[in-house]
């Protein structure tokens, strides 16, 4: 099982560094549609450890403490309300070791 391109990078260099090659049986491009394909028993899904907060009930997770188990993440804002808390987590976070700025 696999959400979109953004969420299955994550699990990527995990899969790789274990010469993992999972098939894929269904696609989503959603969380929430992974989480409703594990939850009805179609099989078990690599996902971000906050998916634990979504998740239908009767789920098991465990998770991962792994470096290769990552996740890309990015900042999202509505440019309308770029005020000046927002002006300064964007900031924020791009000095404190942001690779690049988008």
């Amino acid at each position: 099982m696999a959400a979109e391109r953004r969420t299955t990078s994550g699990s990527t260099g995990l899969c790789a560094a274990r010469q993992i090659q999972p098939g894929t049986r269904h696609e989503t491009h959603d969380l929430q549609g992974v989480l409703a394909l594990v939850a009805a028993g179609v099989g078990p899904a690599l996902v971000p450890a906050t998916a634990a907060r979504i998740a239908p009930p009767g789920i098991t997770f465990t998770a991962l403490h792994d470096p290769e188990a990552t996740w890309d993440v990015g900042i999202a804002w509505h440019p309308v309300q770029h005020t000046a808390l927002v002006a300064n987590f964007v900031e924020s976070v791009l000095t404190s070791g942001a690779d690049d700025p988008i």
